[in-house]
């Protein structure tokens, strides 16, 4: 039986394993600090739906997405929220739904 494609809003998949190496690429395009482009931050606010705790995540809204550092020795993607509070994801969780 052949899986079925992962669908992240118009990019399509054949893995999960695919789509965390696009996304890991993804981050790598950018340097801590730097403004996701708008294209990369549509398919970022399709991939973050997928996140265990997504409602969380965006709280009242997405204004951006960023990169930036996280406490540990390693950058994520960031979100800044509408009322100006950010919080960083990890794509893993956001592919693999890992809680």
């Amino acid at each position: 039986m052949a899986k079925e494609p992962i669908r992240i809003g118009d990019l399509v998949f054949p893995t999960k394993t695919a789509v965390l190496a696009y996304f890991s690429e993804m981050l790598n395009n950018y340097v801590d600090g730097q403004d996701v482009d708008v294209s990369d931050s549509v398919h970022l606010s399709n991939l973050i739906k997928r996140h265990p705790k997504a409602a969380d995540k965006i709280g009242p809204g997405i204004k951006r997405f960023f990169k930036d550092k996280t406490r540990y020795p390693t950058s994520s993607f960031w979100i800044e929220r509408t009322d100006g509070t950010t919080v960083h994801f990890a794509l893993k969780k956001c592919v693999f739904k890992v809680k």
